[in-house]
C-alpha cells in the first residue's frame, strides 16, 4: 500500500476542536473531608483511590471488600465542580458560561472537566455504566463522527442548525478556547495532592474516553500557559474496504464492534481490551475504566497486586510476539481507524500578575 500525503489543505474549520480536559491536584477538598482528622474508613479508603499521592495515606487506608456506584457520588460530592475551578471562559472570543460548556468526566486523576467531546450516549454502547452522563444537545443535533466527518449538507452556521462538536473558524488564539483556572488554597490536603497545586490539561480526539491521553500537560499557578495545536489526520480510501483489516491494517466502522464503546478508534480499543483483561484476570476494574453496571470496582489490597500480574503478563506476552517477529505485536491487537485523528501541541508560559481588576 502507499502512503502519501494530501496535496490539498484542509481547512480548519473541517476538523472539530479537539476535547480538551482539565483535572485539578486537588481531588479531595479538605472543607467535605478532612484526610488529617477523619476517622471516616469509607471515606478515608474512597479518597485512596483518587487521590494522585495515595501512598500518603497507607497507615490509615482500611480495606473494602466491595466498593459499588456510590463511590461516584463521593467523587462528586469532594472533587471541585467546575464553578469552583473555573471563573470565566471564551470559545471564538466570546464570553460563555464554563459550567454550560464542560461536563465531568472520570480519568486516572478522579473527576476532570472535559470540552467538546462527543456526548456520553455517542461515545459508550448500551452496556456501559456512565457514573457522569453529558449535558444533552437539541433533538435535532447533527454530529461529527471519525469516518464521514460533518454531516453533509453542511448547515453549520444557521440559525436552526445544531452541530456538534464545535470547530474553529480559523487559526489562532482569537478562534481557540480560553478558560481562567481558579484554586482555592484552602482546599488543599497534604496527605492527598502531596506538595502539587495547579491543574492537568490533555487534549483528544472528540470520539475518545481520554484515559490514554496523548500528552498531559501541567499548568502553573499565576501563570498564563498558551497551546498551539496540529490536528493529524489519517484517511484512508473507502475502497479499500474490500481489503481484510488485517492487510491493510486500519479498521472502517462496524469491521471490530466493541463491547464497552460505539465509537471505534485505537484509543477506544485499547482500553476496552484493559478493561477485559481486569475483568477476566481480576474479576474487576479500576473505577476510572468502562465497565458494565455489575462489574465491581477494585477496592482490595489483592486486586491491586492482581491488576499489577494482569499487566506484566500482557507486557511480557508483547515481548514474546515480538520477539517471534509477529506484525502486531501487543496482546490486544488493535488496530488504527482508517481515519484516525489527533492532535500535536507545543505550549509556553507567560507569567501572570494579577493586580485585584478583571482583564
Amino acid at each position: 500500500f502507499l502512503i502519501t500525503f494530501d496535496s490539498h489543505m484542509t481547512p480548519v474549520w473541517a476538523i472539530p476542536f479537539p476535547a480538551v480536559t482539565i483535572c485539578t491536584h486537588f481531588a479531595v477538598k479538605r472543607s467535605i473531608v478532612d484526610l488529617a482528622t477523619t476517622n471516616n474508613k469509607t471515606m478515608i479508603f474512597y479518597a485512596s483511590l483518587v487521590c494522585p499521592l495515595a501512598d500518603l495515606l497507607k497507615t490509615k487506608v482500611p480495606e473494602l471488600e466491595y466498593v459499588g456506584n456510590e463511590f461516584y457520588d463521593f467523587v462528586k460530592q469532594v472533587s471541585p465542580n467546575c464553578s469552583e475551578m473555573m471563573k470565566r471562559c471564551f470559545f471564538l472570543s466570546e464570553e460563555v458560561d464554563c459550567c454550560s460548556i464542560f461536563d465531568p468526566v472520570m480519568t486516572d486523576s478522579g473527576m476532570c472537566l472535559i470540552f467538546n467531546n462527543l456526548p456520553f450516549s455517542r461515545i459508550f454502547s448500551n452496556n456501559t455504566y456512565v457514573p457522569f452522563p453529558s449535558k444533552t444537545h437539541p433533538p435535532n443535533t447533527r454530529y461529527w463522527n471519525p469516518e464521514d466527518g460533518y454531516p453533509q449538507p453542511d448547515y453549520r452556521g444557521r440559525n436552526d442548525s445544531s452541530t456538534y462538536p464545535n470547530w474553529s473558524q480559523l487559526a489562532g488564539d482569537f478562534f481557540g478556547l480560553s478558560v481562567e483556572l481558579f484554586q482555592n488554597i484552602s482546599e488543599w490536603q497534604p496527605q492527598c495532592s502531596g506538595a502539587y497545586s495547579g491543574f492537568k490539561v490533555s487534549l483528544s480526539n472528540p470520539a475518545d474516553l481520554p484515559l490514554f491521553p496523548q500528552m498531559k500537560i501541567r499548568l502553573a499557578m499565576n501563570r498564563e500557559t498558551n497551546l498551539v495545536l496540529t490536528p493529524v489526520t489519517l484517511m484512508s480510501r473507502k475502497d479499500l474496504a474490500s481489503v481484510s483489516p488485517r492487510v491493510r491494517s486500519c479498521v472502517f466502522r462496524g469491521e471490530m464492534p466493541l463491547h464497552f464503546f460505539s465509537q471505534y478508534s485505537d484509543n477506544n480499543c485499547h482500553i476496552e481490551c484493559i478493561s477485559h483483561l481486569y475483568i477476566h484476570e481480576c474479576g474487576c476494574v479500576p473505577y476510572q475504566y468502562p465497565r458494565g453496571r455489575h462489574i465491581r470496582i477494585c477496592s482490595r489490597r489483592k486486586d491491586t497486586n492482581c491488576l499489577q500480574r494482569a499487566i506484566t503478563k500482557m507486557t511480557r506476552s508483547a515481548m514474546k510476539r515480538a520477539r517471534m517477529g509477529k506484525i502486531h505485536t501487543h496482546p490486544c491487537d488493535c488496530l488504527k481507524g482508517c481515519q484516525e485523528l489527533c492532535y500535536k501541541s507545543a505550549h509556553f508560559y507567560t507569567d501572570f500578575i494579577y493586580t485585584g481588576k478583571d482583564p
